[in-house]
């Protein structure tokens, strides 16, 4: 579809007229969010997650990497744990699991990969008291990853795992540590979810897995009884849905050329499309929230900074022009921007 954008300078003001159903960007000093640091990674940043005062990266082909945030004003370069030389670090998660230490069970701080194209594309490490990842080789098998999400159930961890050809995983990890080695197990649980087509993302609460399954849309997947799992809704979204976040009731989903989309969930078993909202630049390929702040990651469109203090109105308030941005996270009033050729660019919310 074409469109136009006319952008006019006038008393050092910038203004956008668009057309054809793009979002008009206001004036760059409004978003309230301000780029202060900036820290290169070896490989192509994909997908980053906050865990205690480190940020752990996936980092492509160059495996996985450590950023110090302490003081998230000033990050600081710790690693990088190149695993395998045929990675692809898609997707990354950090929490504790229970285990087995020296014959005692405990709680031990892991780290979760999805890797599209290594040998263990699946793959669960165990941190160390400095919180840099150890890798010994997982139990468990998957072909594609995209992404990992992870659900507290009944005093247990659930690990939703998406992968691209197999569909949705669900399996539960523990780890067994002697004197000699280092077992690492990821169980899975129950069948495959098979969806109609690859899937790309998901995410979960308690009784509900949401797949995001390209130009299918939205399926969600019910998750009250584990050994029989299956699909019982579905929303389709103008795009092609890639990555997703749940915030109460809504479903917010990063939808490849169409931007972002919102599904209402209320009623799971119908759930409903509520809101499209296309930038106009970018392909929407990672999404996170924030109190009132939804940040969506566009490749060549960079960062689009909305409110949704209104949650089925999202209104686009800005826009962090990068390279390439492949995924984004945050932890307190700071984002994680993952960028192809920039690596990690911090942003501070002023506001």
């Amino acid at each position: 579809m074409k469109y136009l954008v006319i952008i006019l300078i006038t008393a050092g003001l910038l203004f956008w007229v668009s057309g054809c159903g793009k979002l008009p960007l206001p004036p760059s000093s409004d978003i309230g969010h301000t780029v202060i640091a900036e820290i290169s990674t070896r490989g192509r940043a994909q997908d980053a997650f906050p865990f205690e005062d480190i940020l752990y990266v996936a980092d492509g082909q160059a495996g996985v990497t450590t950023i110090d945030i302490s003081d998230p004003e000033e990050p600081l370069f710790m690693a990088n744990l190149d695993y395998l030389e045929q990675d692809d670090a898609r997707a990354v998660y950090a929490d504790s699991v229970l285990g087995l230490y020296m014959g005692e069970e405990t709680l031990k701080p892991v780290l979760f990969l999805a890797d599209w194209r290594s040998n263990f594309p699946m793959i669960m490490l165990l941190l160390d008291h400095n919180g840099l990842p150890q890798f010994e080789p997982s139990t468990f098998w998957a072909n594609r990853c995209e992404e990992i999400d992870v659900v507290h159930r009944n005093d247990s961890l659930l690990l939703l795992i998406a992968d691209n050809d197999d569909g949705l995983i669900i399996a539960s990890p523990t780890f067994e540590v002697t004197e000699a080695y280092t077992y690492i197990f990821i169980n899975q649980i129950g069948p495959e979810v098979h969806p109609p087509s690859p899937l790309y993302g998901v995410a979960g609460n308690e009784q509900l897995a949401f797949l995001a399954c390209g130009q299918v849309g939205v399926l969600l997947v019910d998750l009250s009884d584990l050994s029989r799992t299956a699909i019982i809704g579905e929303a389709d979204t103008p795009g092609e849905a890639q990555k997703l976040v749940l915030k109460d009731h809504y479903c917010y989903v990063a939808d490849g050329y169409k931007g972002l989309a919102v599904v209402d969930f209320s009623n799971p078993s119908s759930p409903q499309l509520v809101n499209s909202l296309d930038p106009g630049i970018g392909y929407a390929q990672g999404i996170a929230v924030n109190d009132h702040y939804l940040y969506l990651a566009a490749g060549s469109g960079g960062l689009y900074i909305f409110n949704i203090a209104d949650p089925g109105q999202p209104l686009l308030i800005g826009q962090i022009v990068t390279t390439y941005a492949y995924g984004v996270t945050t932890s307190g009033d700071y984002v994680y921007l993952c960028d192809r050729d920039k690596g990690i660019l911090v942003i501070r919310r002023d506001s």
